[in-house]
C-alpha cells in the first residue's frame, strides 16, 4: 500500500472513529446497538492509526488496546451487565440530581452553571458555516460532546469523498474546518472534561472512553495538519 492508499484509509477511518465517539457519548449502549459498538470494527479503525509517528503515539497505542478490550467484553454483556453501563452513563451525564461531568462544552469554558451561553453560539456559528446543523435544532445546545464529534465526523466524511473523488479544493475546506474545530472547540475543552472524569467515583467505562477520545483527537490533529503539510510519514505500510 502506497502512502496515498493508506493516506485515503485513514480520512476513511477518522470519519468512523469520529462517528463512533458521537454515538457512545450520546447516549446509553442498548441490546439494539452493542454488537454495532463492539463487533471489532471500531477497534480495527482507531487503531490504523498507531501506525503514524507521533509524539503522542504510545499513548495513543495504550489508549486503543485498553478500548479496544473493553468493548469486545461489552459485546457480550447480558441485559444486567448493560444495565451497569446504562447506570454509570446517567449518573456521569444525566443525573437524577446532579450531573457529575458535564458533557458540555460551555461548562468548561463559560459559565458552569448554564446553556446556551455565548460558547454555545459560537459552536452553532461553526456549525452553519460548513453547512450543518443538529437535527434537533434549536430544542438542543449545540455545545454537546456527542454534537461536537458528530460534526467533525460529517466533516471528515466529507473530505474523504472529496480526496477520493480527488476534489481538492472541497477536500482542503473540510479538512481544514475540522481543524479550526478541533483547535478552537474539542482541543480546548476535553482536556477538562477528562481531568472531571478522573474526580469521579462512578466513571469506569466512561473514563475508558474519554482517554481514548482525547487521544484521538491529539493523534487526529497530528494527522490532520501533517497530511496538509505534506509531511506526515508512518511506522509501517500497512
Amino acid at each position: 500500500m502506497d502512502n496515498k492508499e493508506h493516506t485515503a484509509l485513514l480520512l476513511a477511518a477518522r470519519a468512523l472513529n469520529y462517528k463512533f465517539f458521537s454515538i457512545v457519548f450520546a447516549s446509553e449502549i442498548t441490546f439494539e446497538n452493542v454488537n454495532g459498538l463492539c463487533n471489532g470494527s471500531v477497534a480495527e479503525s482507531l487503531s490504523v492509526f498507531t501506525a503514524i509517528k507521533a509524539s503522542n503515539g504510545a499513548t495513543y497505542a495504550q489508549r486503543v488496546e485498553a478500548l479496544s478490550a473493553r468493548l469486545s467484553a461489552i459485546g457480550n454483556y447480558d441485559e444486567e451487565q448493560l444495565g451497569v453501563l446504562r447506570d454509570e452513563y446517567t449518573s456521569l451525564f444525566v443525573g437524577p440530581i446532579a450531573v457529575e461531568v458535564s458533557p458540555y462544552e460551555s461548562s468548561y469554558t463559560g459559565d458552569s452553571q448554564l446553556l446556551f451561553q455565548q460558547n454555545t453560539l459560537d459552536v452553532r456559528n461553526a456549525y452553519r458555516q460548513s453547512g450543518f446543523l443538529p437535527l434537533e435544532y434549536p430544542k438542543v445546545a449545540d455545545d454537546h460532546i456527542a454534537l461536537e464529534f458528530a460534526f467533525v465526523a460529517e466533516l471528515a466524511k466529507l473530505a474523504c469523498e472529496a480526496y477520493e473523488r480527488d476534489e481538492e479544493e472541497t477536500y482542503k475546506i473540510a479538512l481544514q474546518s475540522s481543524l479550526a474545530f478541533i483547535d478552537d472547540h474539542l482541543g480546548i475543552w476535553l482536556p477538562q472534561f477528562l481531568e472531571k472524569m478522573n474526580t469521579s467515583e462512578h466513571a469506569d467505562f466512561y473514563l475508558t472512553l474519554a482517554r481514548s477520545a482525547l487521544e484521538y483527537v491529539v493523534m487526529d490533529k497530528f494527522f490532520a495538519e501533517s497530511i496538509e503539510n505534506k509531511s506526515l510519514s508512518y511506522q509501517h505500510v500497512l
